[in-house]
Parts: structure tokens; C-alpha cells; sequence
């Protein structure tokens, strides 16, 4: 692999020697996580393809996160965790393209055209989910459930920690 100078030491002192290996079975739950966002990165990956030429994956996240409620930018720079220059940038292009409604009090909104963009890629990440767990018999479908909303409680509540 090659790789830029300056990141050249963050990746010296990581082990690549296991590679990737779906069908391997762990106990270590970091590690059968690890693999399970492999596999979830491909989905995402996929289902973000035809968008990715009319907004940018910031702007898709910036997107996602302003779909549950409208959000302050100060609250939608917090989840994205960018900088202010960068939340400007991302913010300016969406509402110049109509993804998004700049509100008063600086309130950030999915427009009704960001919401339609949303749920398109949801739509096809739902079907690619939905045949991948089509696959498993229903006991494991139900195990994947009850694992991913733990793991999804979990992560909310480290979010909110941090």
C-alpha cells in the first residue's frame, strides 16, 4: 500500500497480517464487531454510489443527521464534529443546492428535496440489509436484531458522554 508521509506512522504499528475474514468465528466481540463494520461499510458504501456525485459524504452525514429534526448549526457542527470553516462549507453547499432550508436563529432543516435524497439511499440500504439477513435462518436474524440495538444504545450513549 502506499501511503502519503504524513500517515505513514500512524499505520507502521498496525498488525495487517489477519486481514479481513467474514467467515471467521470470535468470541472477542471488538473483533467480530470489527468484521460486522467491514461488512456494513460495504452496504453503506454501495448505497451511497449514485449519490456521491451530486453531494459529498459530509454533506450526505451533514444530511443524515438533520433528518430525525431540524438542528442549531452549533448542534449539527457538534455530531459531525467538524470545525466551524468546514461546517460552513458543508452547510453552504447543501442550502445552495436545495438539500437544505437555512431557518432563522440559525436552524439547519432538510429541505423536502434532502429528505426524498435520504430516503432513497435508506431505501436501497434497507434492500441490501434486508437480503443479507434474508440469508440467516429466523433465530439468527433475531440475534442480529437484539445485537445491533444493543450496539446501537451503546454508541448512543457514548455519544452522548463525549
Amino acid at each position: 500500500m502506499q501511503t502519503s508521509g504524513r500517515h505513514e506512522d500512524e499505520i507502521a504499528g498496525v498488525d495487517t497480517s489477519e486481514g479481513r475474514h467474514p467467515q471467521q468465528q470470535t468470541d472477542d466481540p471488538v473483533s467480530a464487531a470489527l468484521t460486522a463494520s467491514h461488512a456494513l461499510d460495504d452496504v453503506i458504501s454501495r448505497s451511497v454510489a449514485d449519490i456521491l456525485d451530486i453531494v459529498s459524504l459530509p454533506q450526505y452525514r451533514a444530511m443524515v443527521a438533520l433528518a430525525p429534526q431540524p438542528l442549531l448549526r452549533s448542534e449539527l457542527g457538534a455530531r459531525l464534529g467538524s470545525g466551524d470553516a468546514r461546517l460552513e462549507a458543508i452547510v453552504t453547499a447543501l442550502a445552495d443546492e436545495g438539500w437544505v432550508e437555512l431557518r432563522e436563529g440559525g436552524i439547519i432543516a432538510l429541505s423536502a428535496h434532502g429528505v426524498q435524497l435520504v430516503a432513497h439511499v435508506d431505501a436501497r440500504r434497507s434492500a441490501e440489509l434486508s437480503g443479507i439477513l434474508e440469508a440467516l435462518p429466523r433465530a439468527d436474524r433475531r440475534a442480529v436484531a437484539s445485537a445491533f440495538t444493543l450496539f446501537a444504545t451503546a454508541a448512543a450513549t457514548q455519544d452522548e458522554a463525549s
